[in-house]
C-alpha cells in the first residue's frame, strides 16, 4: 500500500526468489508469510494474501497446505483469522497498534 511490506513469498525451501533460482530450480512449493505485529490491517492483508495463494493454486493446479503438509480449507483459514483478531486485540489492549512505529520497533 504505502510502500510497507505486507507479506512475503518464498520458495518452499525458505530461500528468497532470485533470477538465477527461477532459471534453474524446480520448486516444490511456495510459502506465504505474514508478519502479524508489524502489518497494518493484518486481517485485510491476510485475505489478500489468501486470494493470491488461491489464484496460484488454480493456475498451477496445486494445493494449499500448512506447515505439516496438510490441506488448508476454509475452516482452517477461519481459525487463522480468529487468531489474527485475538493477537491484534491483545496488542491493542497493551496500546500497541499492529503496523505502528512502536510495533515495528518492538517486533523487528
Amino acid at each position: 500500500t504505502d510502500g510497507q511490506l505486507e507479506f512475503s513469498i518464498r520458495n518452499y525451501e525458505g530461500k528468497p526468489f532470485s533470477v538465477e533460482m527461477l532459471k534453474s530450480a524446480v520448486m516444490t512449493g511456495v510459502t506465504f508469510q505474514l508478519d502479524i505485529p508489524t502489518t497494518t490491517n493484518n486481517l485485510q492483508v491476510f485475505d489478500r494474501m489468501i486470494e493470491i495463494a488461491r489464484t496460484m493454486t488454480v493456475s498451477l493446479n496445486a494445493n494449499m497446505i500448512d506447515v505439516n503438509k496438510k490441506p488448508i480449507g476454509d475452516s482452517q483459514l477461519d481459525k487463522i483469522r480468529q487468531q489474527l483478531k485475538n493477537i491484534s486485540l491483545a496488542m491493542e489492549a497493551k496500546e500497541i497498534l499492529p503496523g505502528s512505529t512502536q510495533a515495528q520497533r518492538l517486533f523487528s
